[in-house]
């Protein structure tokens, strides 16, 4: 019992606090990242092959597999998002549909990777 209390209060108040804006920072830097990348490629209604196209630039500029991973999730889940929150937040109808839905990230290598430093 001792454990679950000393675990409560580790996840309360400023920590807690911390880490979700932490979180936030997180995602809109990944955001903000992908967006840089349509800038760039001129693309200006995104589409599924956009995402796809995203995620072959993030292996092909050397980002590792869990990185790509990461990324994939937060644009899932933006798109989900959006869609979801589209007639809320008068949302272009270009968010009617998830088009992310069914995108896969990098698929992460299963194998177990010994520690060099241990």
């Amino acid at each position: 019992m001792k454990d679950k209390k000393k675990k409560n209060r580790l996840w309360s108040g400023d920590f807690k606090l911390k880490v979700v804006l932490d979180i936030i920072e997180n995602y809109q830097s990944i955001l903000n990242q992908y967006i840089s990348y349509l800038k760039r490629n001129n693309i200006k209604k995104q589409r599924r092959k956009d995402i796809l196209n995203y995620r072959l630039y993030l292996f092909k500029s050397g980002q590792s597999e869990t990185t790509i991973q990461k990324y994939m999730v937060v644009l899932k889940k933006f798109y989900k998002w959006a869609r979801i929150y589209k007639d809320m937040y008068h949302l272009d109808d270009a968010y009617k549909y998830d088009i992310a839905e069914g995108v896969k990230g990098h698929l992460l290598n299963r194998c177990i990777k010994k520690n060099p430093y241990h």
